[in-house]
C-alpha cells in the first residue's frame, strides 16, 4: 500500500471523498486532490504531493490547503523525513478534521 492509499483511507474514515486528482504542471507538484466532506457540499480543501527533484523525484511533503495557488491558506503539512508516518499522518489528519469543525459552511 502507497503512502496515497494510506492518506486516501485515512480521509475516507472521516467522511472525505476525493473529487478531482489533478497536476499543475509544475515540477515541485506530482499531483493534488481536491476533496470534499461528504456531509457538507461547500467544505473543499486541497491535499498537494510534492516532489524532490533532486532526489530522484521522491515526494519530500503533502500540504493541505484551501486553494492551490494561495501559500497562505496552508490548514496541515506532513514532511516525508525518516520514520513516524503514522504519527505525522494521524497529526495532518487531525488539523484537517479541527479546521473543519472550527469552519462549517453556514447555510
Amino acid at each position: 500500500m502507497t503512502y496515497k492509499d494510506i492518506i486516501k483511507n485515512e480521509l475516507y474514515k472521516k467522511h472525505w471523498e476525493i473529487i478531482l486528482i489533478d497536476n499543475r504542471s509544475v515540477w515541485w507538484e506530482e499531483e493534488h486532490w481536491k476533496i470534499q466532506w461528504k456531509h457538507t457540499n461547500g467544505m473543499i480543501l486541497f491535499i498537494q504531493f510534492f516532489i524532490d527533484p533532486m532526489c530522484d523525484k521522491m515526494m519530500n511533503h503533502i500540504e493541505a490547503r484551501l486553494t492551490l495557488d494561495d501559500y497562505e491558506s496552508e490548514i496541515a503539512s506532513l514532511y516525508m523525513s525518516r520514520g513516524k508516518f503514522n504519527i505525522k499522518l494521524n497529526a495532518f489528519i487531525e488539523k484537517i478534521e479541527n479546521y473543519r469543525r472550527t469552519n462549517k459552511i453556514k447555510k
